[in-house]
């Protein structure tokens, strides 16, 4: 049990039990590096945002209200994430999630595609890890380039067809 919500959120943060990926760099993080202390050191971006139902790390608050709009139906869009675990979005929320699962059910699928893209052996950021391949985390008792800052529903559901 922890005391506060704080210190259970400190405890997510730097106690890893999923796979992470950076979708800067397109390399899945050590067990032993915390993801903000990667986007500072590695991206240098010095504030990002946190979504406490998946543990999905966004560049900016309002990349972070865009996903979570997306989950709760009133936008058509949601931001990619920085760096992307295992968990999918409402985990941390359990049954008393208060998202729709249809939107839910959009970014497992894309999240599933993303963590799974290899990157190819001849690239110069290729390394063992990168190799990795993950499976959803069972919910029951390369960033995308500059110009493009999200993807909408159509672009998930296109791309299986």
């Amino acid at each position: 049990m922890f005391c506060s919500l704080t210190s259970l959120h400190r405890h997510r943060d730097n106690h890893y039990h999923t796979s992470r990926k950076c979708l800067l760099c397109n390399l899945f993080l050590s067990e032993h590096e915390n993801s903000r202390n990667h986007l500072l050191n590695a991206h240098n971006i010095q504030r990002p945002m946190t979504c406490r139902c998946c543990d999905w790390i966004f560049l900016s608050n309002m990349e972070y209200c865009h996903h979570r709009m997306f989950l709760k139906g009133t936008r058509t869009d949601s931001s990619y994430p920085l760096v992307l675990n295992e968990y999918p979005p409402g985990f941390h929320y359990g049954e008393e999630s208060k998202w729709l699962d249809e939107p839910k059910e959009i970014l497992v699928k894309w999240q599933m595609q993303t963590l799974n893209k290899m990157i190819p052996s001849n690239s110069p950021i290729f390394t063992a890890s990168s190799s990795e391949t993950v499976s959803p985390v069972s919910t029951s008792s390369s960033r995308a380039p500059a110009t493009k800052k999200g993807f909408m529903i159509k672009d998930i559901l296109g791309s299986s067809e």
